[in-house]
């Protein structure tokens, strides 16, 4: 299937799908473990910290905003090393286990109805714009709610 320039080369899941995937409570815990290991946690601290010197204006704590912040892990990394961290969550379960977790408070918004355009320092997405229905649309509401000059982090799996 082909969106707006875009290729999808695997069936994607559709609303109904992705809800019933991200929703269950104890199968999001076990994922959450299996991403909570050393290796993810030293790619976002290297990534953190390679993030950190391009913000042009280190007199205030640069706005990071993680769209899809699961667990909230990488959020308490960026709140340790000085960001004031945002981010959203669709699924309930993650929800409650950031705050649980790593005392994150998410958005269960979706980014289409974040209201502070030109306001983010930085935007990360890990891992997210594979799991989307329209990635394109996505891409187009981070670069709205990015300051000018600001800086968009996305990793996806290889």
């Amino acid at each position: 299937m082909s969106r707006g320039g875009l290729t999808f080369v695997l069936d994607q899941p559709t609303e109904g799908q992705l809800k019933e995937m991200y929703g269950d409570e104890q199968g999001f815990e076990r994922f959450s473990d299996l991403m909570s290991n050393a290796k993810v946690r030293d790619r976002h601290t290297r990534t953190l910290r390679e993030i950190r010197p391009l913000i042009t204006d280190s007199s205030v704590p640069a706005r990071l905003f993680d769209v899809g912040a699961g667990s909230g892990e990488f959020l308490s990394q960026a709140r340790e090393v000085g960001f004031e961290v945002y981010g959203s969550e669709l699924s309930d379960a993650a929800i409650r286990l950031a705050r649980r977790r790593h005392d994150v408070v998410l958005s269960s918004l979706p980014l289409e109805q974040e209201g502070r355009g030109d306001f983010f320092d930085v935007i990360t997405m890990w891992g997210l714009l594979e799991h989307v229905l329209d990635p394109l649309s996505v891409l187009r509401d981070a670069f709205r709610v990015l300051r000018h000059a600001g800086i968009a982090y996305i990793h996806t799996p290889a």
